[in-house]
């Protein structure tokens, strides 16, 4: 008879992650964790940092265990005795769910030396392998995995491909939102796009870190092409990170400074959907970004790259371009531009689309006990 049977604790999954800071997987544990029945389910974490991290005290508050291990990046080997010692002095956990990718064979071997019944792995990401050396370590570890995972989950076909090949059984968990608190405001974006100036205008926005994956380059070059037939365009920017100085200098080198809006890391990220007319995702590989979520649950208008996955673009005024051809981003841009739609009401759609998080929190929930009992 099961633990959880006789003393009603909850089952506690060991969630394996790199920190505790803002980042996609994160805020998929941290959403999910919020949204579950803490009788039934708590998540504890395993972070690769001895640094305090943004979301430590909101776990812990929330009631979870934070176990501090040796980073992969400075050993391996460290890493895993380190999770061994954590899971034989707390067999309470029988669910490790491994949440880095190509890296999760690690953390589930383990996981498997310690005697975790359950071992997830979790594929987060779709990005090619650039050179020959990351191609064969990808081929080997998929031949590994099976050694150590019992259970193959992905936020998308596309990222369960990336990290699975074709051939595995993928659970597809879906990078659920609260999708009331992206309810469509006429009001807030009248109050934000007058406190800016930019009423009249036409507003792009691209919501991301500052890295080379989501591709600024691309965009700022679009961006200064396309003023030039259309200079009442602006673009804002949410978001932070280390090539965050690179593309500001590129902004100003086209002279287009006072056309493009740094706005950082921000906490109303929100609000800004409901200001912008289309948002742009030039990303170069994605999982399932939230950021493209959010802004169709609040109804606005999305070109994309064909990096992003096709079950995250479900609403008619969401536009993918097959490659980084200006004229067919623009073509994109203005046909989206002349839709007229309801914006709550794609709302509703973004729930019977799967992505709403008190729905889908429950179905995981579930999830996490069959395979718990089942073991």
């Amino acid at each position: 008879m099961k633990k959880m049977e006789l003393n009603k604790e909850p089952v506690r999954v060991l969630q394996c992650t790199s920190q505790l800071s803002a980042g996609g997987v994160q805020s998929f544990l941290l959403n999910y964790s919020a949204h579950m029945d803490k009788t039934k389910i708590v998540f504890d974490y395993v972070v690769q940092t001895d640094e305090k991290c943004e979301y430590d005290d909101i776990v812990e508050k929330d009631g979870s265990i934070i176990h501090h291990v040796t980073s992969m990046n400075i050993s391996i080997k460290s890493y895993m005795n380190d999770l061994y010692k954590i899971l034989k002095e707390h067999p309470e956990y029988q669910i490790v769910h491994a949440n880095l990718n190509f890296r999760n064979i690690f953390s589930l071997l383990a996981a498997k030396k310690a005697g975790v019944k359950v071992r997830i792995s979790h594929s987060h990401s779709n990005y090619a392998a650039e050179s020959i050396l990351k191609k064969i370590r990808r081929w080997v570890f998929r031949i590994l995995l099976p050694l150590a995972a019992t259970d193959y989950w992905a936020c998308s076909e596309l990222a369960g491909t990336c990290l699975y090949g074709k051939s595995k059984n993928v659970k597809v968990i879906h990078n659920a939102i609260e999708t009331e608190k992206f309810l469509y405001s006429e009001i807030i974006r009248e109050e934000i796009r007058k406190k800016m100036d930019i009423e009249s205008k036409e507003v792009w926005l691209h919501v991301g870190m500052f890295g080379k994956v989501k591709n600024h380059d691309f965009l700022i070059d679009l961006f200064a092409v396309y003023l030039k037939k259309n200079p009442e365009t602006v673009l804002i920017l949410c978001g932070d990170g280390e090539e965050k100085v690179n593309i500001e200098n590129k902004v100003k080198n086209y002279n287009i400074a006072d056309k493009v809006y740094f706005m950082g890391k921000i906490n109303n990220v929100c609000d800004f959907y409901n200001v912008a007319d289309v948002m742009l995702c030039t990303s170069l590989y994605e999982g399932l970004p939230l950021v493209c979520i959010e802004a169709q649950a609040s109804g606005c208008a999305i070109v994309a790259s064909n990096a992003v996955p096709k079950e995250a673009l479900w609403n008619e005024n969401t536009i993918q371009c097959e490659d980084w051809n200006f004229d067919k981003w623009e073509i994109a841009i203005k046909t989206l531009l002349k839709c007229q739609i309801d914006r709550k009401q794609i709302n509703i759609n973004c729930k019977h689309a799967g992505y709403d998080i008190n729905t889908e929190a429950q179905k995981l929930e579930k999830k996490y006990l069959e395979l718990y009992e089942g073991r």
